[in-house]
């Protein structure tokens, strides 16, 4: 006599080793067994969805497996007059592509398209668009944070940064309006005082043994004359000099 019986299996999969393991079930007073959970370890899903077995005369059928879940993408989605670099047959899990339009048309949307569990993010769309701006303009010194593309859509936005020691003036982000950038920021010098250039003027830092310093634009540096020297005509004020965009006025001593 056969005895169906519906069951939710409890199946741990042994990450170690890949084998399955099975419990015996508990013992049960003044009661008995009819169900019990399969549950498959992160990374692994059930073969088929199989949630029933059979009890008969010479034991279970055989069990369900938790097989191990394929996380990786094939090719990106085809977006029309849409290409991606070095594009590949294959991605893995929480890998990107990006998207670049043809023929000057404005990309909407997000460029870059990510490979989650198996499945593609949404891609974006290549379309004809009025007031488009074209390559962000280039500044001294400074350079925006993305890849730069090569058509911009209308009210999209870049933000700039600042080589080291440089200090940015101006809002970093900029935005296309009406096919124009917005005005973007500058980067100005650095002051760079060295050891040769406090030689030159028998001075050396008040407050620092540095041979060598860099001091932003509007900060105050103060110095001292040598021992041995004394301020030439320079105002004792002139000792405490401020970096203008990478000029400083140095006091003397003789």
């Amino acid at each position: 006599m056969l005895l169906l019986v519906k069951v939710i299996l409890t199946l741990w999969v042994s990450w170690a080793h890949g084998q399955g393991r099975t419990c015996d079930f508990p013992e049960i007073k003044h009661g008995n067994i009819y169900e019990v959970q399969i549950v498959c370890n992160q990374g692994y899903s059930l073969a088929n969805d199989q949630d029933v077995i059979t009890c008969a005369e010479h034991g279970w059928s055989t069990p369900p497996t938790c097989s191990r879940i394929n996380l990786s993408c094939g090719s990106p989605p085809t977006v029309q007059n849409a290409f991606i670099p070095n594009q590949k047959p294959r991605y893995r899990h929480g890998d990107t592509a990006r998207y670049e339009c043809r023929n000057s048309l404005g990309l909407f949307g997000n460029a870059e398209v990510t490979c989650l569990s198996g499945k593609w993010t949404d891609p974006p769309e290549c379309k004809e668009s009025t007031g488009r701006c074209g390559r962000p303009p280039a500044i001294d010194n400074g350079d925006i944070t993305t890849d730069p593309l090569a058509v911009y859509a209308p009210g999209s936005s870049v933000e700039y940064q600042c080589q080291a020691y440089y200090e940015l003036e101006g809002n970093r982000r900029i935005t296309c309006r009406d096919g124009q950038w917005s005005e973007p920021p500058k980067c100005l010098d650095a002051c760079v005082i060295s050891e040769e250039i406090m030689e030159a003027h028998n001075i050396e830092l008040r407050y620092s043994h540095a041979k060598k310093i860099y001091s932003r634009t509007n900060d105050f540096v103060e110095f001292r004359c040598r021992q041995g020297y004394y301020p030439k005509v320079s105002p004792a004020s002139a000792f405490r000099a401020q970096c203008q965009e990478g000029k400083l006025e140095y006091p003397t001593c003789a």
